[in-house]
């Protein structure tokens, strides 16, 4: 939320005077909006148009204002050269005062001022992206230190395979003309990996997190933009991210695949693709939710040689190389035919020289080397996905939001049919709505589940990840490898389950794909996931404004750039409820008090006038879609993901309630990992937190705190607003504040106003947004599987006149109370009539 958290609850240091009548408010408060807005243009107006623009935060606790700082102007980005900057260092590319291609995007105050240049010279669309305008940056002569450091910091660069730029006539490419031009400018060798997505400017953030990932891997990429606003901001992001214009004004921004959009703009981006993969490139393709942790060609391009690897690679024959002394076109059109090394042929000694030179490829890759092409999986097992293979992986469901294809003859054809399959209206992939549905049924045999049968590898590799798949015009088998879960990992697997716990060697994964969110498909959705596990770029802010995070003008920052944060320790919630075994009756209790301590941070964060950092929830049970499958017969797990044994454990805060809703309530949070990235930078596993405890016996059960210096703060259970800011405010020069001990159990506000307001925004509405967690009990029924008790605080429902279904809501905090003398005032309201006295009323 812009701005940070607004001082609402101001009530300690407000001085109230009574106003009767609605009239007489409204007359006064019109009289200040007056007086203060001709003070402000007589002080301020003439500076809008002269110097910097300049913006202030809000009101602090202490009651000053923060001072004034100046943004930075930075000079109108000039794009430079892709392969330029690749092949010549950051003394090839044009330079200019800051701008986000350089590694100094995480750094807060640069950032803050490469958006404004963004803003500034955005074109001749003022409106959509750009509307933000300028922004208060904080620091003074921090800042000053951040902008030269971010200055002296050369240009990042792609890595790139050795040889000739692949000589493409973007005339021979009218279906892609523009992607051409594209590609034949940035001059990449044949052959190389090119990463490429598709997004309009509805999705700018996820995409810009998603090409600054990439920018950090050194991977080349590319990305088609869908509208003028998406192409006007990846230009100003510069080299190395390419983008090119690719308008489509019909995507209607759904991502269900029933949109009517849909299918036609999947048909829009696998012509393109079919496109780089004839100009001679490997394609990635991924969508924008997608965030590429690492490298992912040693993998992809296991075991793939071409003769441009080194100066001796044509010496390399026999093994899908050019023969010795083969040169130029002759061995680029041997190496054409022939991109994919066999995997051993069929003797001994091939095999033997083959597994001499390759081994078992980094994380196995050789068991999928052979592939044409490769798929991600929306299975939910690493473990059974490692031991098993493509036998494992061809029972799920194919993800083609990751998809890569090598430029073999057969990857080629494949691409072509696909898109031939998605332009079919009558037959069998007619109805099919989604590019995702038609890859999954042309590559299986019609009628036939699987329909797809293993492709056997030589003795000595690992365990085949390749299956022939089905799908070419006349009949054709091509190679379909299905990528492991646990290197490009599906949403359930990337943000509940510990897979280093259940694979001890595992390294982590090259991409983490934000499927699986319960608060919708959005943008703000996703993001909330990235950054709960730390995959959320900063940067990424600044290209869509409203999503989440905090940004640098937040009131939560002092003048000095100090931030101040307050977040508290998950187990105060969940103490004294067994966290070794999964159980439905633990689920629902813990969650309500999950949402009881939500509640009570939110209202001591906003009193004190800091951003909440909150930390992953704890989950007793799994939580499925619409509650249509049955949990309970796998241990209270998602089903196919037991044997991960992440339950109980961290689980996302969507679980429990909709952080669309508490943003729209007015609550400004980020997630807590996100205090290790800029704007925060906070470091260790605690973030250096100074501890508030709360304690039943604080305070002689008085009310006020028993302890309160440098090192923390002890509160009593059960207090008020009154003791809170008295308490809290002697610590407000602390940057992170963690509530721990017993569970607050808050006590209320001591105004009708700052209670009432409160209610109806959170308490009331923000809280009470999640749906409620159900499950079906099939084949067994729900009275066998869920104890008594918990079977009555919930409700059973009748499932497709088979079985049932449990149903339950976590219980819901209750509304905050009016303390002290004002709480007698509220009793006594009932009694007076409303015509004569209003909420506003003082004693």
């Amino acid at each position: 939320m812009r701005g940070g958290p607004r001082p609402l609850f101001d009530d300690m240091r407000r001085g109230r005077r009574p106003v009767r009548g609605k009239l007489g408010a409204s007359l006064v408060g019109a009289a200040l909006c007056l007086l203060f807005g001709w003070i402000y243009l007589s002080g301020n107006g003439s500076a809008r148009d002269e110097g910097p623009t300049t913006t202030t935060t809000g009101t602090r606790l202490d009651g000053a204002v923060p001072t004034r700082v100046p943004t930075v102007a930075v000079a109108d980005p000039t794009p430079g050269s892709f392969a330029g900057a690749a092949r010549d260092g950051a003394g090839a590319r044009p330079t200019r005062e800051l701008d986000l291609s350089r590694p100094h995007h995480r750094e807060a105050a640069a950032r803050e001022a490469a958006s404004d240049a963004i803003a500034k010279h955005a074109g001749d669309d003022r409106h959509a992206l750009f509307e933000k305008g300028g922004t208060f940056t904080p620091g003074g002569d921090a800042l000053k230190a951040k902008v030269a450091e971010a200055k002296a910091r050369g240009a990042p660069a792609v890595n790139l395979r050795r040889g000739p730029a692949n000589d493409i006539d973007p005339a021979a490419y009218p279906d892609a003309r523009a992607l051409a031009t594209l590609m034949h400018d940035l001059a990449l060798p044949r052959g190389e990996l090119v990463a490429v997505t598709f997004a309009d400017s509805k999705f700018a953030a996820l995409t810009v997190n998603w090409a600054t990932h990439l920018r950090d891997a050194a991977v080349p990429h590319v990305v088609g933009a869908l509208d003028k606003n998406m192409l006007q901001l990846l230009t100003r992001l510069g080299a190395p991210t390419a983008v090119y214009d690719l308008p489509y004004a019909d995507l209607d921004g759904s991502s269900a695949h029933a949109s009517k959009s849909w299918k036609a703009f999947a048909r829009l981006r696998i012509s393109q693709v079919s496109a780089l993969l004839r100009m001679g490139f490997d394609v990635l393709m991924s969508d924008v939710d997608v965030v590429w942790t690492k490298d992912p060609r040693p993998f992809l391009q296991c075991g793939y040689d071409h003769p441009w690897a080194g100066k001796d690679a044509g010496k390399d024959a026999g093994i899908g190389l050019g023969a010795a002394g083969e040169t130029g076109a002759h061995a680029l059109e041997k190496w054409e035919r022939d991109a994919v090394e066999m995997e051993g042929g069929e003797s001994p000694d091939e095999q033997a020289m083959f597994l001499r030179k390759h081994g078992r490829g980094v994380d196995d890759c050789m068991g999928v080397s052979a592939a044409d092409v490769m798929v991600s999986s929306d299975n939910l097992s690493p473990l059974s996905d490692r031991n098993e293979g493509a036998a494992y992986a061809r029972g799920g469901i194919f993800n083609t939001g990751v998809v890569f294809l090598k430029h073999t003859k057969n990857a080629k054809a494949f691409a072509e049919a696909w898109n031939d399959n998605l332009n079919q209206d009558q037959g069998r992939f007619a109805p099919l709505t989604s590019d995702q549905q038609v890859f999954n049924a042309m590559v299986r045999r019609e009628g036939h589940w699987p329909g797809l049968d293993l492709k056997a590898l030589p003795d000595g590799f690992p365990v085949t990840r390749v299956l022939v798949g089905n799908g070419l015009p006349n009949g054709e088998a091509f190679n379909l490898g299905v990528l492991p879960v646990a290197l490009f990992q599906p949403g359930h697997v990337a943000f509940l389950q510990r897979v280093k716990e259940v694979l001890p060697n595992f390294n982590g994964p090259y991409g983490v794909h934000a499927t699986y969110t319960f608060d919708g498909s959005t943008s703000s959705a996703k993001r909330l996931r990235f950054a709960e596990a730390g995959l959320w770029d900063p940067a990424a802010d600044d290209a869509q404004v409203g999503l989440g995070g905090v940004e640098a003008d937040d009131a939560t920052f002092h003048a000095g750039g100090v931030p101040r944060v307050l977040t508290w320790d998950p187990a105060v919630a969940t103490r004294g409820i067994d966290e070794s075994v999964p159980s439905i009756g633990s689920h629902l209790e813990a969650g309500g008090r999950q949402l009881e301590l939500l509640r009570d941070a939110i209202a001591m964060a906003q009193l004190t006038n800091r951003t909440l950092a909150v930390p992953r929830f704890t989950c007793f049970c799994d939580k499925v879609w619409g509650g249509h499958d049955n949990i309970f017969n796998f241990n209270c797990h998602y089903p196919g993901s037991k044997d991960s044994g992440h339950i109980p454990g961290p689980c996302p805060m969507d679980h429990f309630v909709s952080p669309a809703k508490l943003r729209e309530s007015g609550v400004a949070f980020v997630a807590l990992e996100e205090l290790r990235r800029a704007p925060y930078e906070f470091a260790g596993d605690d973030f250096g937190a100074v501890r508030v405890e709360f304690k039943k016996d604080a305070g002689g059960g008085g009310g006020g705190s028993v302890a309160n210096d440098a090192s923390g703060a002890t509160l009593p259970v059960g207090a008020d607003s009154a003791v809170v800011v008295d308490a809290l405010g002697k610590l407000r020069d602390v940057p992170l504040l963690k509530l721990t001990g017993e569970m607050p159990r808050f006590a209320g506000f001591t105004t009708q106003r700052a209670a009432r307001e409160f209610n109806a925004r959170v308490t009331n509405v923000a809280m009470k947004s999640a749906p409620e967690w159900c499950s079906e009990c099939h084949p067994q029924g729900c009275r066998e599987l869920i104890p008594a008790d918990v079977v009555t605080s919930g409700r059973l429902k009748p499932v497709r006149n088979v079985h049932d279904q449990f149903c339950a809501d976590f219980k819901q905090p209750e509304p905050l109370r009016t303390v002290g003398k004002e709480s007698f005032l509220a009793m006594a309201g009932a009694l007076v009539d409303s015509a004569t006295m209003t909420e506003d009323d003082g004693l």
